[in-house]
């Protein structure tokens, strides 16, 4: 666990001053096998931490997120999805996202943005709070093209990655209960869901419209060494 945490401290350094470019081709950079080998590695028990699944996977609860790491350029946590729960479709704008499953399985269906600088101008109408006027408007409705890549069952043990061009929109929904690590360079501090609709311009791309009330999805914050300490 401490070889990934420096190995992921690494690579947030590197990102602080190399910026988005980096993130791009990060799996051809010379620190990031190491990386894949250590998260590979990591299993559930590695954590030090009580797996009460009675509490984490109540049904009749938000989704649970045990935080890890909460800085500007890494974030590292766990969610904890129910059976059949899960995370409508949404982005990554500018990150590199690492995931693990710790335990369960997860189905989760990517996408990839024809056009990243599209991606961009549709957050900042967004950040700006410019989406009521006419123009800003009429470029929400177009919404972002993307090429689908279809769903893969990613089972426990196994890990899969996203950057600012691959892979960066997806969604995801649990079969069983099901503990997910998300490694985040830089840390999330904006995400929008998207509603999937076809593309009649084109059968092998799909369009997705932004939703202007979907940023957020309800949970429970977990401190890890509140939680480790339970």
């Amino acid at each position: 666990m401490n070889n990934l945490l420096q190995l992921m401290r690494n690579m947030a350094s590197i990102y602080a001053k190399k910026g988005v470019p980096y993130l791009e081709n990060i799996e051809s950079c010379s620190n990031f096998p190491k990386f894949k080998e250590a998260l590979d590695n990591l299993k559930l028990s590695d954590l030090d931490m009580p797996y009460d699944k009675k509490y984490l996977y109540n049904p009749d609860e938000p989704l649970k997120y045990l935080k890890i790491i909460d800085e500007e350029n890494l974030g590292m946590g766990i969610f904890f999805f129910p059976d059949g729960k899960g995370f409508h479709t949404h982005d990554h704008p500018g990150m590199m996202v690492a995931t693990k499953i710790l335990d369960g399985t997860l189905l989760s269906r990517s996408f990839e943005p024809l056009d990243v600088e599209r991606q961009k101008h549709l957050h900042k109408i967004i950040a700006e709070s410019r989406e009521n006027e006419p123009g800003c408007a009429k470029d929400l409705e177009a919404g972002l093209i993307v090429k689908d890549l279809g769903t893969k069952e990613l089972k426990t043990g196994q890990a899969a990655y996203l950057t600012p061009l691959h892979r960066n929109v997806h969604n995801v929904k649990a079969v069983g209960e099901t503990a997910m690590l998300d490694v985040f360079i830089p840390n999330y501090s904006h995400r929008h869901f998207y509603t999937l609709v076809k593309d009649q311009e084109n059968k092998d791309h799909r369009r997705l419209i932004m939703k202007l009330k979907g940023t957020t999805f309800n949970s429970i914050q977990l401190k890890y060494e509140d939680y480790k300490n339970k």
